[in-house]
């Protein structure tokens, strides 16, 4: 009743993860509405892959609406986590995994991993549970999951394949897997709006690439990478309004800025966002210099430009954008005039790493603080790199290809922060200079590029 009490004379309650649950059940039985909104408002911001299907389910026992809508898609997106790190969710019913299961937007990496959180939930009571086997394989899309998983896992199973309804759901599922295996994405285009078992779920995240060079030239078009199926789409009409290479696209709020670039005849200081829920572009306001070459990352919600070329000079300025009042602002130069370089944000830090001068292709490595308005070198990479690609991975940044003045490198080499050092690691299977790179699906995934003789078209 504390809670209560503090909340009556100061409309405030002190809300803890030992606390709220007891206050929230207290709040409705007595109709407190303004506490139970901050309670919810509390579960809201702390949910996580222990607590998320505890969660949901008092946010169904309360009808609590905006908070089960929030829970059920955090265990969506973080689906996997939370089979494997969360003890609730073996306190999940059967109707709860069925709903999980037919979700279009369930995000896993495959087909095969929901397929064994199914296995996992039933073994946790298999006297109980292996009767749910035809429902739960009913709302999987089982022509998705691959046939060594379905001969060796699920037909393995002898609960399940005692189990007819369940046995020849599961036979059907593999008979569509091996020909979509044999006959590969042309079957699976074909087949997956008029077959329930093929259907592909919603990604949660797609990679999208915009311009560059093709063998025409300077181009326009917008392609997608959908992971789960292994295909890139090039169908989407909204292409930007000019052909453009040489630029930095980064995403923020759910939308993709192009900032800077090259359309073969201007050096652009232009920039244009793009709703992939609207699919439309809306221009906003012009960096202060013309950056084709120009590297871009994303910190606290802002888009840092640095560095590039404008056709006469190479820079070490660098801009900061504001979406909120739709403004670029000059930051403190860079130590090294640089176009060509890579950047990324790492532990509320800028880092921007090799590039070219003019003169040479560079090696250098440098880190923007916002806080302090400064940049400051740190260790110099272990190859010189101008085209460089910058990401920021398991805590660490990955420096990928670039050309080093004579040949393109296939060499990637990682920074600790901690330990000040860049590391070599495991090289592409392709060398390549000025690409796309980015991390989905705990990946790193490098697009297009010049290898040195013709464009890199191997992702």
């Amino acid at each position: 009743m504390e809670a209560i009490l503090q909340y009556a004379y100061l409309q405030q309650a002190r809300l803890t993860p030992d606390n709220i649950e007891s206050v929230m059940f207290t709040a409705d039985r007595l109709n407190v509405l303004g506490l139970l909104k901050q309670c919810t408002d509390f579960l809201a911001t702390h949910l996580s892959h222990e607590n998320a299907v505890g969660i949901l389910k008092i946010a169904r026992h309360l009808h609590c609406r905006q908070l089960e809508g929030k829970a059920l898609r955090y265990v969506l997106v973080h689906f996997l986590q939370v089979a494997q790190h969360s003890a609730e969710f073996q306190l999940l019913t059967d109707d709860d995994l069925v709903g999980l299961f037919k979700a279009d937007d369930l995000n896993i990496r495959s087909e095969d991993d929901a397929c064994r959180a199914m296995l996992q939930w039933v073994a946790y009571r298999p006297e109980t549970r292996s009767c749910s086997y035809p429902r739960l394989l009913g709302a999987l899309r089982l022509g998705l999951v691959s046939r060594a998983t379905i001969e060796d896992t699920l037909l393995s199973d002898q609960l399940l394949t005692e189990n007819p309804v369940a046995r020849e759901l599961v036979q059907r599922g593999l008979s569509l897997s091996m020909q979509r295996e044999n006959q590969g994405s042309d079957f699976l285009a074909e087949h997956a709006l008029s077959v329930p078992m093929l259907r592909p779920r919603v990604p949660a995240d797609v990679l999208f690439v915009l311009g560059g060079w093709s063998r025409d030239g300077v181009c326009s078009i917008m392609e997608t990478y959908d992971d789960r199926v292994n295909r890139w789409y090039k169908d989407i009409p909204e292409s930007y309004e000019h052909s453009l290479a040489y630029h930095a696209m980064v995403a923020l709020d759910g939308s993709l800025y192009v900032v800077g670039g090259y359309t073969a005849v201007r050096y652009l200081s232009s920039a244009r966002k793009f709703s992939a829920v609207t699919r439309t572009w809306h221009e906003v306001a012009p960096m202060h210099v013309s950056r084709c070459y120009v590297c871009a990352a994303v910190l606290d919600g802002k888009i840092y430009a640095c560095g590039g070329f404008d056709g006469v000079n190479r820079h070490k300025s660098a801009e900061r954008y504001t979406p909120a009042n739709n403004q670029w602002n000059f930051i403190a130069d860079m130590l090294t005039v640089r176009s060509d370089a890579g950047a990324c944000e790492l532990n509320g830090k800028i880092f921007v790493a090799g590039g070219f001068s003019g003169l040479e292709c560079l090696s250098s490595a440098e880190m923007y603080d916002p806080c302090t308005d400064q940049w400051t070198a740190i260790e110099p990479m272990n190859f010189r790199r101008s085209g460089v690609t910058v990401v920021s991975f398991i805590n660490s940044l990955f420096a990928i290809g670039g050309f080093n003045g004579i040949h393109r490198l296939d060499q990637v080499e990682r920074y600790y922060p901690e330990q000040r050092a860049w590391i070599q690691v495991g090289p592409m299977r392709k060398g390549r200079s000025n690409f796309a790179a980015a991390v989905m699906d705990q990946r790193i995934f490098a697009i297009g590029g010049y290898d040195g003789e013709w464009l890199a078209s191997p992702c």
